[in-house]
């Protein structure tokens, strides 16, 4: 009659719930700790691979050689790194968000001020007729175009963050052999 509700937890979530039924609060602690640990690592070794993908393809060498790389890189310079991953994400973010509301509001005017002829005066009448959620409304077309928007723009700022990435790679691999 269905999986208990216990089995639906994320693995973690499960070891931490006995944990804590077994042996109490400093098991369920301990648990936890472990398991935040190694989301750290995780993302860590996620961040790493990210810049080593780009040294792959700029050097051509192995994978596990642009690991290493790009683990020194980031090592070397962490606050380049921080400051390169922060500018990014805001910018991306910017992009986004401006991508979706200029499309939204443009689609919504468009709909409202050229195709409802509201410049006429028709189109008061026209959604009072239909009633405000009518099939005339104007918000929903709206809000699909701000859909399309956001997934569009998102795969864009994904391209524009894997430039970004290799110019700053680049950035670092000159910084690197102009010193030594």
């Amino acid at each position: 009659a269905g999986a208990p509700p216990w089995a639906l937890m994320a693995p973690t979530q499960r070891l931490c719930a006995i944990a804590w039924c077994l042996a109490g609060p400093l098991a369920w602690l301990c648990v936890g700790c472990a398991t935040c640990a190694a989301r750290c690592v995780q993302r860590s070794v996620e961040y790493i691979t990210s810049y080593s993908y780009v040294l792959v393809a700029m050097n051509g060498r192995g994978f596990c050689k642009s690991c290493a790389q790009s683990f020194t890189m980031i090592g070397q310079n962490p606050a380049m790194v921080a400051v390169n991953w922060t500018v990014k994400r805001l910018l991306s973010l910017c992009m986004v968000a401006s991508t979706v509301a200029r499309c939204t509001l443009t689609c919504y005017l468009h709909l409202v001020y050229v195709r409802g002829s509201c410049h006429r005066g028709l189109c008061t009448a026209a959604f009072a007729k239909a009633g405000r959620g009518g099939a005339l409304d104007p918000v929903y077309p709206a809000l699909l175009a701000g859909i399309l928007a956001a997934a569009v723009a998102s795969a864009v700022a994904s391209v524009f963050s894997c430039a970004v990435d290799t110019i700053f790679c680049c950035a670092l691999q000159d910084i690197d052999a102009s010193e030594g």
